[in-house]
């Protein structure tokens, strides 16, 4: 009796665990076949879903007490893609925010803590970085601008676009 249990044990241990059911066919050939009016489906039809019409570039409308000036990125400056390299001119300021390393994006963060809090970091900051937390509290609408190690600078809230927007007008 124990030898025929162990080959049934080993027959079953050899079957995938799980098998999935799904609860629409797999075509929608099948499932043209099978119903019964002669109308298309909503989701099948070609005006059904017509393409999202693409997002505009937001404008961003710099706070007025900034202390360095923020020039307009000019749209020539902006790639297909949406990518904007340095526009340069930042040599009078007296810090620095350097680019990731491959891509040469903006180091410009959202992190998730929890289930609802979100912070905005900034990192790869160089030079007087007191300087730069003070306009960048302008910038975040006068959220406090934490200094962490690294150094990197943390926001309460989301402020990632107005930040990007901020650094791309000053020249990173």
């Amino acid at each position: 009796m124990s030898s025929t249990l162990g080959t049934l044990w080993g027959s079953f241990r050899r079957l995938p665990r799980h098998i999935p059911i799904l609860p629409f066919p797999l075509s929608r050939a099948a499932s043209q076949s099978t119903s019964s009016s002669s109308q298309p489906h909503a989701s099948t039809s070609p005006t059904a879903s017509p393409r999202p019409p693409r997002r505009r570039q937001r404008q961003w409308n710099p706070p007025p007490d900034l202390k360095y000036p923020v020039r307009p990125i000019p749209s020539e400056a902006r790639t297909p893609s949406g990518f904007v390299h340095r526009l340069g001119g930042y040599d009078h300021l007296p810090f620095r925010v350097g680019r990731t390393g491959k891509s040469q994006q903006l180091p410009v963060y959202r992190d998730y803590r929890g289930h609802d809090r979100v912070f905005t970091v900034l990192r790869h900051v160089r030079g007087d970085v007191r300087e730069l937390a003070t306009d960048m509290s302008k910038v975040c609408d006068n959220a406090p601008v934490d200094v962490r190690p690294g150094p990197r600078l943390v926001v309460v809230g989301d402020h990632v676009r107005d930040v990007r927007y901020w650094l791309l007008g000053l020249g990173f």
